[in-house]
C-alpha cells in the first residue's frame, strides 16, 4: 500500500513543481489578460461567451483559484495537482491486472500529460475531468443512481470546460452502455432522467456554441492530411521530444511494437475501455479535423497509457518484453525531462528561454532611458511590461510602427517566431528592424533551437533561434 502512496506523492512533486515553477506558453496569458480584465465571474464568462471559441469553465476555474490564492503560480499547482491525483486513480485500477511499474511509466510519466496537464488552459481540466470518468469505467459502481449520476454530472462539467467535450462524451456513453449492457432493463429510466438533466444543463452553452464560438473556430481546423500527420504524430512519438531525436525514435518503435500485439490479439485488445476510448476517440477527433491541433489528443493520453499497458501485459517473449520496456521508459523519462527542462518539446513557447530573455530585457533596460520593449510574443510582454517604462506589443497596437518610430529612448526590440501574427505583418516588423540597423548596437541570440530545421519542413518561418533582441540606441 505504501508503494501507492509513495507514487501519489511523486507525482504530486513533479507535477505541481512543474505547475509551480513555469512561466506559461502563449494561450496561456490570453486566459490571465482575460482573467484579470473581468471585473468578477458573471462579467468574464458573458466575455468569453463573446470573444472565445472556448467555453468558460477552464476561466471560471482561474479566476475562482487565483481569487483565493492571488498567484497564478498556485493557480497552475493546483491545476496540476488535479491532474496528476486523477492519473494516480487511473494507474491504480490499471495496476491492478497489469503490471504496474510498466504502467506507472506509461500513465503518470507520459511527458505529453506532463506538458498540457500543468497549465491554465482547459486542457489541464479536462485532462482530470476524462481521467474520473475513466476511473468510473474501471471501477463501476453497481448502485445506478450515483454511478449514471456521476457519469453525467462529469459530462456537464467536461462541455463547461471544453468543447471536445461533445465528441469525447458520446464515445464514454457508449462506451458505458456497452459495459453495463447486462443492466439496460433495470437501469433505463435512471440514464433517461439523469441523461435529460444533463442535456438542459449544457443546453445554454450548446446555444452559445453554435451562434458564436462555432463562427469564430476555423482556426481550430485544418485539412486531412494535416490531421493524420497529428495524430500519428502524438500516438507514436508523443509530445515530449520530436520524431528525429533519440526519446522520440524510442517511442516510435516501442509503440510500434505494442501496436503489432494488439493487433495479433484485436478482440482481448478492445474488450478494455480504455482502448475503446482511445480508438473510437482517436478516430472521432480525426474525423473532425481537430487532430491537425494534437495537443487535442492528450484528452486520450491515459487512455493511451491504459491501452500501452494492456499491451505490454502480452508480450511473452522476454527479449521483446525488456526491449519494450526500455524503449518506451527511455522515451517517456527523455520526455519528462525535456518538459520540466522547458526544452525540445513539440510546444514552441514552453521552450521560450523565459528567464535569459526576461534578465538581458531588464539588464538593458537599466542602462537605458525611456526604455522601449517591442514584442510579439505574450509571455515577454506580460512580465517584460513592469521592466519598462512602454511596452509596444505586436498583436495589440495598430500603431506599432509610428509609435516606435516616435520613441525617444533606447528601443528593445525581440524578434521571435511570429505566432499567430500574420506573415505581412511580421514582415513590416523585420523590414522596420532593418531600417534601423545603424542604430543597432547589438543583436543577441537566446535559445539555440536544435529542432528548428525539422519543425521548417511544416512551418517556413521557424527561426534558428527562440529569440533575437536588437538593442537601439536613441535617436
Amino acid at each position: 500500500m505504501y508503494q501507492k502512496s509513495l507514487a501519489l506523492v511523486f507525482l504530486w512533486v513533479l507535477y505541481g513543481s512543474v505547475g509551480f515553477l513555469s512561466y506559461g506558453y502563449d494561450d496561456e496569458f490570453f486566459n490571465m489578460n482575460l482573467v484579470e480584465a473581468a471585473d468578477g465571474a458573471l462579467q468574464l464568462a458573458a466575455l468569453v461567451n463573446r470573444v472565445d471559441v472556448h467555453p468558460p469553465g477552464s476561466y471560471l476555474l482561474n479566476w475562482l483559484v487565483l481569487k483565493l490564492t492571488g498567484d497564478w503560480s498556485f493557480v497552475r499547482l493546483v491545476g496540476a495537482i488535479m491532474t496528476a491525483s486523477s492519473l494516480w486513480l487511473v494507474w491504480k485500477e490499471i495496476a491492478r491486472s497489469r503490471p504496474a511499474f510498466f504502467a506507472f511509466v506509461a500513465i503518470g510519466l507520459n511527458p505529453t500529460l506532463l506538458l498540457w496537464g500543468t497549465g491554465l488552459r482547459w486542457y489541464a481540466y479536462a485532462v482530470t475531468i476524462i481521467n474520473l470518468m475513466i476511473y468510473l469505467l474501471l471501477r463501476p459502481c453497481e448502485r445506478q443512481r450515483i454511478f449514471w449520476g456521476f457519469f453525467f454530472f462529469l459530462s456537464v462539467a467536461l462541455v463547461y470546460i471544453g468543447y471536445i467535450g461533445l465528441i469525447i462524451v458520446p464515445v464514454l456513453f457508449l462506451i458505458a452502455l456497452t459495459a453495463r449492457r447486462q443492466k439496460w432493463r433495470d437501469e433505463w429510466v435512471t440514464i433517461a432522467w439523469t441523461g435529460a438533466a444533463a442535456a438542459a444543463l449544457v443546453l445554454p452553452q450548446i446555444i452559445v456554441f453554435f451562434r458564436v464560438h462555432l463562427q469564430n473556430s476555423s482556426a481550430q481546423f485544418g485539412g486531412y492530411l494535416r490531421s493524420i500527420f497529428g495524430l500519428g504524430f502524438h500516438l507514436f512519438a508523443g509530445q515530449g521530444s520530436y520524431p528525429l531525436t533519440i526519446a522520440g525514435g524510442a517511442l516510435i518503435f516501442g509503440n510500434a511494437i505494442l501496436l503489432v500485439v494488439s493487433m495479433a490479439d484485436i478482440r482481448a485488445t478492445l474488450k478494455a475501455p480504455s482502448a475503446q476510448l482511445l480508438l473510437v476517440g482517436s478516430v472521432s477527433l480525426l474525423l473532425t479535423r481537430l487532430t491537425t491541433k494534437y495537443r487535442n489528443l492528450v484528452t486520450l493520453s491515459s487512455a493511451q497509457g491504459a491501452w500501452q499497458s494492456g499491451a505490454y501485459s502480452r508480450i511473452q517473449t522476454r527479449w521483446l518484453r525488456v526491449t519494450t520496456f526500455v524503449l518506451i521508459s527511455l522515451g517517456n523519462l527523455w520526455g519528462v525531462v525535456n518538459v520540466a527542462s522547458h526544452q525540445n518539446t513539440s510546444k514552441g513557447t514552453w521552450n521560450m528561454p523565459y528567464d535569459e530573455i526576461l534578465a538581458t530585457i531588464r539588464q538593458r533596460a537599466e542602462h537605458c532611458n525611456a526604455a522601449t520593449l517591442i514584442t510579439s510574443d505574450p509571455g515577454i510582454a506580460y512580465y517584460g511590461e513592469a521592466l519598462v517604462p512602454t511596452l509596444i506589443y505586436l498583436h495589440r497596437d495598430a500603431h506599432w510602427k509610428s509609435n516606435a518610430e516616435a520613441a525617444e529612448g533606447c528601443i528593445i526590440a525581440i524578434r521571435t517566431f511570429r505566432g499567430s501574427m500574420s506573415r505581412q505583418k511580421a514582415q513590416a516588423y523585420s523590414d522596420f528592424l532593418l531600417s534601423q540597423k545603424a542604430r543597432t548596437t547589438e543583436v543577441i541570440d537566446i535559445g539555440f533551437d536544435k529542432n528548428a530545421s525539422f519543425k521548417r519542413r511544416f512551418e517556413r518561418d521557424i527561426p534558428e533561434y527562440y529569440a533575437y533582441i536588437h538593442v537601439i540606441e536613441p535617436r
